[in-house]
């Protein structure tokens, strides 16, 4: 069993080798200058990793590709989309698209 002064060290180191590896980056980019077209290419990462994240959930089912109509995570997707479009409204979006999921969900029962 670990001590208390073990677990906070544990938890101390943990936070440290997180921190540190985020802040090295933050440092040196703030203090230099970045070329213009550096920073707009910068711009398309977060777009780029969300993408990789979310995708694959919503149109991959049982390893296959479906664009189908019972495509639950699919169809929400689009009404969220509609919704965040429309009005710009974060909340508003997540709202939609937890109840678009829990009805289609229990409409179609997959």
């Amino acid at each position: 069993m670990l001590s208390d002064m073990k677990i906070w060290i544990l938890i101390v180191g943990m936070a440290i080798v997180t921190y540190v590896p985020r802040m090295i980056p933050l440092l040196i980019f703030s203090k230099i200058n970045l070329p213009p077209w550096l920073e707009s290419w910068l711009k398309y990462i977060p777009v780029g990793i969300f993408s990789a994240l979310v995708f694959p959930d919503i149109f991959i089912r049982n390893q296959m590709f479906s664009m189908t109509i019972n495509n639950i995570e699919l169809i929400s997707s689009i009404l969220v989309f509609a919704i965040a479009f429309k009005t710009r409204s974060l909340g508003l979006s997540v709202i939609v698209g937890i109840i678009s999921y829990w009805v289609l969900g229990e409409v179609i029962n997959v």
